[in-house]
């Protein structure tokens, strides 16, 4: 039987504080440039093309807002992990898609790091170390990470789930 889950995406948490940080962001622009054409014009009429300039300055900035924030989800929804059999499968990309497999049968440690932002809203980072890829496999900021450490728990062979480390910490 080939153990399988639906794909695990970062955080929603994140992704509205990006998307929250991007409207500041916007509004300072917006504003600035808006003081910024209108002060120059303080008690003097307007005439037609510094009216036109105003609106065409708040309608990129508009139309700039829309293009970050629809990089912001589309990134944001294009990056996933997923278990499949006994194989982390990381994809990534919007336009060039990129796809890289995990393989989970020699792993030795897998360490849950969670800082308290993370266990307030739920959400934490897993350090998987494989002497196979002699190197660590970290999937940060992932919902839900202590269901994730025990689906990846699931598929590990009796062997190697007897030589596995399991350690919780809020390093890094």
């Amino acid at each position: 039987m080939r153990f399988q889950i639906s794909p695990l995406r970062k955080t929603v948490f994140l992704l509205c504080v990006r998307l929250i940080l991007a409207e500041c962001a916007t509004l300072l622009l917006f504003f600035g440039t808006k003081g910024i054409l209108s002060f120059g014009t303080i008690g003097l009429n307007l005439d037609f093309n510094e009216s036109i300039a105003i609106i065409l300055a708040e309608s990129t900035l508009s139309i700039a807002q829309l293009i970050v924030i629809l990089l912001i989800v589309l990134q944001w929804s294009h990056e996933s992990y997923q278990l499949i059999g006994n194989e982390i499968v990381y994809q990534k990309g919007i336009f060039r898609r990129k796809e890289r497999r995990y393989s989970l049968t020699n792993v030795e440690s897998i360490e849950l790091v969670q800082h308290i932002n993370g266990r307030i809203f739920g959400f934490g980072t897993l350090i998987i170390y494989s002497p196979t890829l002699k190197q660590e496999l970290i999937i940060r900021d992932i919902p839900a990470p202590e269901m994730f450490t025990d689906q990846i728990f699931e598929v590990l062979s009796p062997e190697t789930k007897s030589k596995v480390y399991v350690q919780r910490s809020n390093r890094r």
